[in-house]
């Protein structure tokens, strides 16, 4: 017997709601940082991050890192994320009083396989450092033949002082038999 449609919807919504985070800045488990993981000195404290949209493509073709403060700044980025669908959806509301966006885009791929996330973020004083993790598949992978440009978004605590934020980009490669 086939499951009525409102509890396929609310499974859906439920599925969603679970990888992509909040929004208003609280983490998603999958987004939480801890202490351990750090590795920094004891005066640098790690920020808590929730993830605003994660995906394997977008209209964003050139590989490059953002830290955004205004309104003005992350609607045209939304726009250039979003510039491959239609019609384009309104960009998340953003306190850039209190939060900041914080954006990573590996640009255009040949193939599936590739991945970018935003693992960690690290303030020490007015710096910042955001660590990220690039994968990227050895030649033996079987991959599909499609471009892709993998991408990060989060919203984090706001941030300073952008010129001060520093990203340290770990490159993994998947190994395939």
């Amino acid at each position: 017997m086939p499951a009525p449609k409102s509890v396929v919807y609310l499974f859906s919504l439920l599925l969603i709601a679970s990888t992509v985070g909040d929004v208003r800045g609280r983490p998603s488990e999958g987004n939480r940082a801890s202490a351990q993981e750090a590795e920094e000195p004891v005066s640098a404290r790690v920020i808590t991050f929730g993830t605003v949209l994660k995906h394997f493509t977008c209209g964003h073709s050139q590989a490059a890192t953002y830290v955004i403060n205004d309104n003005d700044a992350w609607q045209s980025l939304w726009k250039a994320t979003m510039s491959n669908t239609f019609p384009i959806p309104p960009a998340p509301e953003v306190d850039f009083s209190q939060h900041s966006i914080v954006a990573v885009y590996q640009g255009n791929q040949p193939s599936s396989g590739y991945d970018v996330s935003i693992q960690r973020a690290v303030r020490s004083g007015k710096k910042v450092k955001i660590v990220v993790r690039e994968v990227i598949p050895e030649d033996s992978c079987p991959v599909m033949l499609v471009i892709t440009q993998p991408f990060h978004i989060i919203l984090t605590d706001r941030v300073i002082d952008p010129e001060q934020t520093t990203f340290k980009i770990k490159t993994r490669v998947t190994h395939c038999e």
